[in-house]
């Protein structure tokens, strides 16, 4: 899948979410478009920016979708990645893995 003209997706796994949201901040090899997975506390996300966005029920230190969003209308200005599509495989990777999701 790609997520802009330029780069596929590409999936983050670390140790702890808190672990994730810090590489995220400060590692290079992280970017926004990631889709990020802690198996150790069943969770899945995705980099939105610098902010991680968990889809999963359980979310650790990642943040919470905006209740007011539903992962069709996640969007991000200006930066030309296709969160919907990002989104989409976040969750498609949750259900896979069989972790429920915050719809």
């Amino acid at each position: 899948m790609l997520i802009d003209e330029k780069r596929r997706a590409h999936i983050y796994t670390g140790y702890t979410t808190g672990e994730v949201y810090d590489d995220a901040q400060t590692n290079d090899g992280v970017h926004s478009g990631d889709v990020l997975v802690v198996p150790r506390e069943r969770v899945v996300g995705f980099l939105i920016g610098a902010w991680p966005v968990a889809v999963t029920s359980e979310r650790g230190a990642f943040h919470p979708k905006n209740p007011e969003r539903t992962w069709d209308t996640v969007q991000y200005p200006d930066d030309g990645i296709d969160y919907k599509s990002i989104a989409a495989f976040a969750v498609a990777t949750a259900k896979e893995l069989g972790w429920p999701v915050n719809e």
